[in-house]
C-alpha cells in the first residue's frame, strides 16, 4: 500500500509542469525510457521518496497504470490522460488518471468536502479503504498529489480543499460526499409540463437579481399552479429572444420549476431557517428554492434538491449576498448581523438531505 501512490521529485506543485514538459519531449521527438526516468528522478532531494533506481521505476510504473505515458519497446508516448493533459492543462484530467491508477482519492475528497483532516485521520480512512493499517506516511502521499493538482491547502498538519477542490467534488459525478446522495424530485412521465419560460417568480427573480414581493397575488401559489396574467408579464424585445421549445435552456427551466414546486409543497412554504411563513394571500404560502451552488455559469450546480433550500425571500437575499453560512456538518447558521437567526439549526424535513458538498461551496465560493 505504500508504494501504490509514489511521489514525484521536488515540491508538489511542480509536478503538473515536470509532466508537461515530459509529455512535451515525448510527443515532438518521443523519449527513450531512460530520458523518461531521468526526468523522473530530478535532483533527488532527500525525503521524498527518490532514494534509488527502483523508487523513479516504480514512479513511471504508476503514470503507466494512470495512462499518462505509454511506454514499450524501450521507448515512451504520452498516454490516453497524457495527450488530454497536453491538450487542455486541466488537472482534472491528471486526477481522473491518478484516481484510475489508484483507490483511496475519491473517499479522501468526500471526506474533506466536509471538514479538514490531518495526516492520520486520511490515514485512518486509506486503512478502511484498503483493509490495512492505517500509515500517515501513505496518506502524506495521497495528499501531495491533491496538492500537485490544487485541490488541497495544507497548514500546521492539517488538509482542507481549495476553492478549486471544493468545485470538483461538487461537479463531478463519482464523487458524493455524505449527505449528497439525495435523489431529487421527480415528475411523473405522464404529467406534462405547462411551465412557459420566465413564468416561475423564483427562477426570474433569481435571472434579475431582483426579490419578489410575497403580497403580489400574481405570484406562483404553494401548489404550482400559474397565477393571474396580464399585458406586463409578456415578453418584450428587451426580454431577447424566447427560448426554443425543447432547447437544453427551456429543460433546465423545467427540471428546476419541478424541483422548486416539489420542495415548496414538502416544507408548506417555510423558511428552513428562520421558521417563518410568508403569505400572498388568505391560506397561500410564499417562499423560494435557493440552489446553495448556483445554478448560472460560471458555478454551474445542479438541478437537484441536495443542492436546494427553502428560504423566505429576506433570506434568500442573504443567501446569495453572503451574509448566512451554514455548517455542512451540524447544519448550524450564522448570519452575519442577525443574532435571531445564528446559532439556529438549518431545519429538514425527512427525505431531503441537503448535501454536505453545496454547503461548503456556498460558504467557501459564494459567501467568501
Amino acid at each position: 500500500m505504500a508504494d501504490a501512490v509514489p511521489t514525484l521529485a521536488g515540491d508538489p506543485p511542480q509536478w503538473p509542469a515536470t509532466l508537461r514538459d515530459l509529455l512535451r519531449a515525448a510527443t515532438e521527438g518521443g523519449l527513450d525510457r531512460g530520458a523518461v526516468l531521468e526526468g523522473l528522478a530530478g535532483d533527488r532531494p532527500p525525503g521524498d521518496g527518490a532514494t534509488d533506481d527502483g523508487a523513479v521505476e516504480r514512479r513511471l510504473a504508476f503514470l503507466e497504470a494512470a495512462e499518462v505515458f505509454d511506454c514499450e519497446d524501450g521507448g515512451c508516448t504520452p498516454g490516453r490522460h497524457g495527450r488530454e493533459y497536453l491538450q487542455t492543462h486541466d488537472e482534472s484530467v491528471l486526477f481522473e488518471a491518478v484516481a484510475g491508477a489508484a483507490d483511496g482519492f475519491e473517499p479522501v475528497l468526500e471526506a474533506l468536502a466536509v471538514r479538514p483532516l490531518s495526516d492520520v485521520e486520511v490515514g485512518d480512512l486509506l486503512a478502511a479503504e484498503h483493509d490495512g493499517a492505517g500509515e500517515a506516511a501513505t496518506a502524506r502521499r495521497y495528499l501531495a498529489w491533491l496538492r500537485a493538482l490544487g485541490y488541497i491547502s495544507r497548514r500546521d498538519g492539517v488538509n482542507d480543499l481549495t476553492r478549486k477542490g471544493r468545485r470538483l467534488v461538487a461537479t463531478t459525478e463519482a464523487l458524493t460526499p455524505p449527505g449528497a446522495d439525495a435523489d431529487q424530485p421527480e415528475r411523473p412521465d405522464d404529467a406534462p409540463s405547462t411551465a412557459p419560460h420566465h413564468t416561475d417568480e423564483g427562477s426570474r427573480h433569481a435571472a434579475t437579481g431582483t426579490t419578489p414581493d410575497p403580497t403580489d397575488t400574481r405570484s406562483r401559489p404553494a401548489d404550482g399552479t400559474q397565477g393571474e396574467t396580464d399585458a406586463s408579464d409578456a415578453p418584450d424585445a428587451a426580454d431577447g429572444p424566447p427560448s426554443i421549445e425543447g432547447s437544453d435552456e427551456d429543460a433546465a427551466f423545467v427540471v428546476d420549476a419541478d424541483i422548486e414546486r416539489e420542495l415548496r409543497s414538502r416544507y408548506d412554504d417555510t423558511c428552513m431557517l428562520c421558521g417563518d411563513r410568508r403569505q400572498c394571500g388568505p391560506d397561500a404560502g410564499y417562499a423560494e428554492v435557493h440552489f446553495l451552488m448556483p445554478r448560472a455559469a460560471p458555478h454551474d450546480g445542479p438541478a437537484a434538491a441536495a443542492n436546494a433550500v427553502v428560504v423566505c425571500p429576506n433570506h434568500r437575499a442573504d443567501l446569495e449576498h453572503g451574509a448566512v453560512t451554514i455548517d455542512p456538518q451540524t447544519r448550524s447558521v450564522d448570519h452575519a448581523y442577525d443574532p435571531a437567526v445564528s446559532g439556529r439549526t438549518l431545519s429538514t424535513v425527512a427525505d431531503h438531505d441537503v448535501g454536505a458538498q453545496y454547503l461548503a461551496y456556498h460558504n467557501d465560493v459564494v459567501a467568501d
